[in-house]
């Protein structure tokens, strides 16, 4: 009834073998669209945020909402998102981060990348990532830089997670 898709590309730099210092720059890209007329419900479109993607906003909270008193989750169409993160070894299982990300949600319209209009929303932060079990347990403090229309800067965020994330 639909067609989702979706393009993630990461990679990771050594930036010096002291400290294990590395550079990880990566991002996401993906439109969802009805087939024959239908619409896309909501469970199914798109939303940032969170520990995966915009670490300053909260769970599912990046996208177009509705225009009344509520404000609830609308998602939308169409999405993208880079992040950047500076990581340093500190101990043998413990990793310091700096990190920055950057991203949109609209709705499916003729250009891809809504560039001219705004609707970009970003966030900066620090972070650890400590591995237990071979994989690590991220936690991170993350600050909402710049809002779309649809978010009010909020008070930074503190998120975590456990598992690897592209």
């Amino acid at each position: 009834k639909y067609l989702r898709t979706n393009f993630t590309a990461a990679s990771w730099f050594l930036i010096s073998p002291e400290y294990e210092q590395t550079f990880l720059i990566g991002g996401k890209t993906g439109f969802v669209r009805g087939l024959s007329g239908q619409e896309v419900p909501l469970f199914e479109r798109e939303f940032l945020g969170g520990p995966d993607n915009l670490r300053g906003f909260d769970y599912r909270e990046v996208g177009p909402k509705t225009n009344d008193q509520y404000h609830e989750n609308l998602g939308g169409k169409r999405f993208a998102y880079l992040k950047s993160e500076y990581s340093v070894k500190v101990h043998s299982i413990v990793r310091l981060v700096g990190f920055f990300d950057i991203g949109q949600v609209k709705e499916l319209n003729n250009k891809y990348l809504d560039t001219k209009s705004g609707g970009w929303n970003s966030d900066a932060g620090f972070g650890l990532r400590i591995h237990i079990l071979g994989a690590p347990f991220r936690l991170d403090f993350a600050f909402p830089l710049k809002t779309d229309s649809y978010n009010k800067k909020k008070a930074p965020h503190i998120v975590y997670s456990f598992g690897v994330s592209f």
